[in-house]
């Protein structure tokens, strides 16, 4: 694989689910401006951020397949294994995230 079907791009949105689960964490824990969300629109943001990253995962899988380096007969068995890794939004981490993102100089 020379960069992928998509070059890489897809690792964008994980950047981007990164950012946005900075901005959950922060509105949930009233860090800075955040705080004035209310609690439908956090749980929005919640909610996108989690279809961020099962849409990474996919993206990830039909990348490597285009690209040649894994097959079609495997696609569904990667992805399940890939999804089961994937981290989502949960509040009870909040502050742990802030921390991690502290440490990574978000």
């Amino acid at each position: 694989m020379s960069g992928g079907f998509w070059n890489y791009q897809n690792r964008c949105l994980n950047e981007m689910a990164d950012e946005l689960r900075t901005a959950i964490a922060k509105a949930r824990t009233g860090v800075e401006y955040y705080g004035h969300y209310s609690e439908e629109f956090v749980a929005e943001m919640s909610k996108l951020h989690d279809e961020i990253r099962t849409l990474n995962a996919k993206m990830h899988r039909v990348d490597w397949v285009l690209s040649g380096d894994d097959g079609e007969g495997n696609f569904s068995e990667r992805l399940a294994e890939d999804s089961a890794e994937i981290v989502y939004d949960d509040s009870k981490n909040d502050v742990e995230w802030l921390k991690r993102c502290d440490n990574d100089d978000y």
